[in-house]
């Protein structure tokens, strides 16, 4: 799936091992590491914050509704750990291995029949029950 989407907000996609029970996608690797190592302190400026911000939203909205492509993606995972931070600090979203393709005809209409996710990082809601979108 990763190797279809392309973005400047989404990891290079390198290649993938997929051999008996091991499933290993590998990516380019960043220079900053994760968002999540940053947040704590004070090295970012709130206009890098900003910035990161807005490239993490491009790149969701890109997966979710880009109309050049027939499907839509799902992350299912979204958090600090899954944003790596290249050598601009500009935010590459990873962390693919729960996504979900959905096609353009039902992108509004989908049911999700298990919950899947970080805990912390879920909507509430979610945990609870199942539900259409």
């Amino acid at each position: 799936m990763l190797s279809h989407l392309k973005h400047k907000n989404l990891v290079s996609f390198i290649g993938f091992c997929d051999e008996k029970d091991e499933k290993i996608i590998i990516n380019k690797h960043e220079s900053h590491e994760s968002l999540e190592k940053y947040l704590k302190g004070s090295v970012l400026t709130w206009l890098q914050r900003l910035q990161i911000f807005v490239g993490i939203a491009q790149a969701l909205n890109y997966i979710h509704y880009d109309a050049e492509r027939n499907i839509s993606v799902i992350h299912r995972n979204i958090k600090s750990s899954k944003v790596l931070l290249d050598d601009n600090w500009e935010p590459k979203l990873s962390g693919f291995e729960l996504a979900m393709r959905n096609t353009s005809e039902r992108r509004h209409r989908l049911l999700l029949a298990e919950v899947i996710g970080t805990i912390g990082y879920m909507d509430p809601v979610r945990i609870g029950y199942q539900r259409t979108y």
